[in-house]
């Protein structure tokens, strides 16, 4: 297997779990490992967060500041705008 390239730190929550499922709906191939407080997600390839595909798994409208709160660690280059936060190889 490729060492990943990219990757993120997740704490445990509502938003982390629809996060995670909306992830693996759209990249099944993700590393996804549970760290009991946390999830690490890992890829080589860009890992591409839209907080409106989200929020539909999470019920609720999830703004790029509370998800942030959410996310502990990342490697990779990270790019953030309002609604999309994507992680891609440096």
């Amino acid at each position: 297997m490729t060492t990943p390239t990219v990757g993120i730190c997740l704490m445990k929550s509502d938003e982390a779990d629809a996060t995670i499922t909306h992830l693996r709906d759209q990249s099944p191939d993700l590393r996804v490992e549970d760290h009991v407080t946390y999830f690490r997600v890992m890829n080589e390839a860009d890992i591409r967060i839209d907080l409106r595909e989200v929020s539909a798994y999470l019920g609720r409208e999830l703004a790029m500041s509370s998800f942030l709160v959410t996310l502990s660690a990342y490697f990779g280059q990270i790019d953030v705008d309002d609604s999309v936060l994507t992680i891609s190889p440096v």
